[in-house]
């Protein structure tokens, strides 16, 4: 399923958010989405999975134009979402936010990435926890559970490793690898460039709303731009 973001841009007032922006994601790559705070990466994701609008410029889904599509129509279509609080049903338990999140995907069969995760989420906190008492890694790694419960072809995900400790970043950046391995399209929105550079595919660099660089890691962690944008430090100190 191959996803085509083109020439998107967004404005806030009279504040440009986004500005062009184009790249592609095919399926059983994983696309790395770097840049400095502000530069747009969580806006540009709020667009291409329904949470935000805009009129300029064109997103495709298979050749299907999708801007304008809700959330739920998305879902449909075969992309799911991550989000960077970890958003559950903080009322229920961990146990009945998975169960909501299997009724709605509307399948009885799961994948195997879903039962790794589950099974380790088991092991580390039990499933009966309120979700509201969960830490944020824990939330993280249900979110995943949640959005990988139907089997999409499209993964977007927004910093899902802040907060997690090394098992729980082994876990999910090892499923995310098998879920790419089987061909599921993944969007990775990451701080950590070790963790882009060793997981991605490709690597798509935002700053102040522009795509600035596009290309394999080691070749965008080496370019000038990038490094200028990250404030001068070295991508790799």
């Amino acid at each position: 399923m191959t996803f085509s973001i083109h020439n998107v841009a967004k404005n806030f007032g009279g504040l440009s958010v986004l500005t062009d922006v184009s790249f592609d994601v095919d399926p059983g790559r994983i696309v790395g989405l770097i840049g400095p705070n502000g530069a747009g990466k969580t806006t540009l994701l709020n667009i291409a999975s329904g949470y935000l609008g805009t009129r300029t410029g064109t997103i495709t889904l298979e050749g299907r134009r999708i801007i304008g599509r809700s959330p739920a129509q998305l879902h449909r279509l075969g992309m799911s979402r991550t989000f960077q609080d970890g958003r559950l049903f903080d009322s229920q338990s961990l146990r009945r936010n998975l169960d909501l999140a299997a009724q709605i995907s509307g399948r009885r069969d799961r994948p195997e990435e879903y039962e790794r995760v589950v099974g380790f989420l088991q092991e580390r906190s039990g499933l009966d926890v309120p979700a509201a008492n969960l830490p944020h890694g824990t939330r993280m790694l249900v979110g995943l559970a949640m959005a990988i419960t139907r089997r999409p072809r499209l993964l977007l995900m927004d910093e899902p490793l802040a907060g997690l400790d090394q098992d729980e970043v082994s876990l999910l950046l090892g499923s995310v690898r098998s879920l790419a391995a089987s061909g599921v399209g993944v969007i990775l929105i990451e701080h950590n460039i070790d963790h882009v550079v060793r997981t991605c595919d490709s690597v798509v660099v935002l700053d102040r709303g522009t795509v600035i660089a596009e290309g394999a890691p080691h070749d965008v962690v080496a370019d000038t731009a990038v490094i200028e944008a990250y404030l001068g430090v070295s991508l790799h100190a």
